[in-house]
């Protein structure tokens, strides 16, 4: 069962280094990733079980890949932010593709419970970044 990655530039060197486990296998082109899922050598080997996309695109090709994927691929999508967080796209039931908004905890779950490095936590803009800001408090007139 193998696992395709494809890191942006930043998150390539983390990736890279747990490459040698052999859990998975970096594809640092995009354009590459999305031929090797649409070949049918690779869709009858059944193998690749999962796609994790780690900035080395950008949200409208993820949703373009999840839609225009063939049937046959059963396998899990997963899309991270740079904030951490993500989209988990997965099959429910047989045929039907969904995606699902997913925080950063959850997609940092995701990775480790498929052995895969997790981004560290202090690599994350603090909540106070992704918060918004507080409504100011006005003062009681009375």
């Amino acid at each position: 069962m193998v696992t395709l990655v494809c890191p942006s530039q930043t998150e390539l060197a983390r990736w890279s280094a747990a490459e040698n486990a052999g859990k998975f296998l970096v594809i640092p082109d995009v354009n590459v990733l999305e031929q090797m899922l649409r070949s049918p050598v690779m869709q009858a080997s059944g193998e690749v079980v999962r796609v994790i996309i780690d900035g080395g695109a950008d949200l409208d090709r993820f949703l373009y890949l999840v839609a225009t994927l063939p049937d046959s691929f059963p396998g899990e999508l997963l899309y991270i932010r740079s904030d951490g967080s993500g989209h988990l796209s997965t099959r429910e039931l047989k045929t039907l593709r969904t995606v699902t908004t997913i925080n950063e905890v959850a997609v940092e779950v995701y990775l480790r419970w498929h052995g895969l490095p997790a981004r560290s936590r202090s690599s994350y803009p603090p909540e106070e970044a992704l918060a918004p800001p507080a409504p100011a408090l006005r003062p009681d007139k009375r």
